[in-house]
């Protein structure tokens, strides 16, 4: 929906840069995303781990 909007805004304007834009933000929102991804299951992974040495 976003990609459509910045993509329709620069065939009215013919400014390239709202689309770039749009497409840098969208690759910081990835980075973000997938690094949230790896804390949590980093955490998940400590968790059990030392579920684990309280059993022993």
């Amino acid at each position: 929906m976003y990609e459509d909007l910045a993509w329709n805004n620069f065939l009215k304007t013919g400014d390239i840069e709202s689309f770039l834009e749009y497409k840098r933000l969208m690759k910081i929102n990835d980075y973000i995303i997938e690094d949230k991804e790896v804390q949590f299951n980093e955490a998940n992974q400590s968790k059990g781990n030392s579920d684990k040495r309280n059993l022993l």
